[in-house]
């Protein structure tokens, strides 16, 4: 199942697959060294948000390295933004301050439209 989904500040449309699966949301992010760009949505470029704000501890970025069962993997930093859904009946709910991944290396292969995953485990 997919869910679409706005983030950032102005909002970028992004559509991610929900997986109770996996423990993280995240979303492809520039730069990129390895993603494979999705068909009909855009990658997040956290530049151009006034949102974005990368997690830090101890002076460094807070990272993440998940593999996936199919050995597939996304790498990244954590970050909290902005994130906007909408509901069936066209009600958005607005949710600022979220924390999800910011993938800057992922061989997550879509194959169609997706650029992330929302995490639900």
């Amino acid at each position: 199942m997919m869910l679409k989904l706005q983030i950032g500040t102005p909002p970028v449309e992004i559509e991610a697959f929900i997986d109770t699966g996996s423990e993280i949301t995240w979303t492809n992010c520039l730069p990129c060294s390895n993603c494979l760009k999705p068909s009909r949505t855009a990658v997040f470029d956290p530049s151009k948000s006034s949102t974005y704000k990368e997690k830090i501890s101890d002076g460094k970025s807070c990272t993440y390295d998940m593999v996936y069962l199919d050995k597939s993997y996304t790498k990244g930093t954590f970050a909290t933004e902005t994130v906007r859904i909408q509901s069936t009946s066209g009600k958005h709910y607005v949710m600022p301050g979220t924390t999800f991944g910011c993938s800057h290396n992922s061989s997550v292969d879509f194959k169609t439209v997706p650029s992330g995953v929302v995490g639900l485990n």
